[in-house]
């Protein structure tokens, strides 16, 4: 298993949107973590400002959380397939949100990366991604 889906080579800020000097700028708390980097986008940035992945998608990583259909269960792994798995369709109080935020560091952007997002819960770092799932 790769740490990102170009391999493990350290994080490059042409791949996502994190936190490194453009939002140590924008906020000065953050400074024992931030990334010694600078991709110039110090909050979200416009959609389309970093390199696609290899299935052609725009920012998978860093900018904005992605909040996901998958409730969220922090031993669904250890009984799922290998292959695609899903959450529990009910019985949690929250959704998996993935991808990390621009407020997060390159342990936290990464396409593995799940955190519990409660269902009442909002956030300005929260969105989501529109898909259109293609059945046989």
């Amino acid at each position: 298993k790769r740490l990102h889906p170009w391999g493990d080579a350290p994080w490059d800020p042409a791949r996502g949107n994190l936190c490194e000097k453009s939002c140590h700028r924008a906020d000065t708390s953050l400074v024992d973590w931030v990334e010694d980097q600078d991709d110039k986008h110090g909050r979200t940035a416009p959609v389309g400002s970093f390199q696609p992945n290899a299935f052609g998608l725009y920012d998978m990583l860093g900018n904005a959380g992605e909040f996901c259909a998958d409730g969220y269960d922090p031993d669904c792994y250890a009984a799922s397939p290998e292959e695609d798995p899903t959450g529990p369709d009910r019985g949690t109080a929250g959704h998996v949100v993935r991808g990390g935020t621009f407020l997060n560091d390159a342990r936290l952007v990464r396409a593995s990366s799940r955190v519990e997002c409660r269902d009442t819960y909002r956030n300005y770092v929260i969105g989501f991604r529109v898909a259109l799932e293609q059945r046989p």
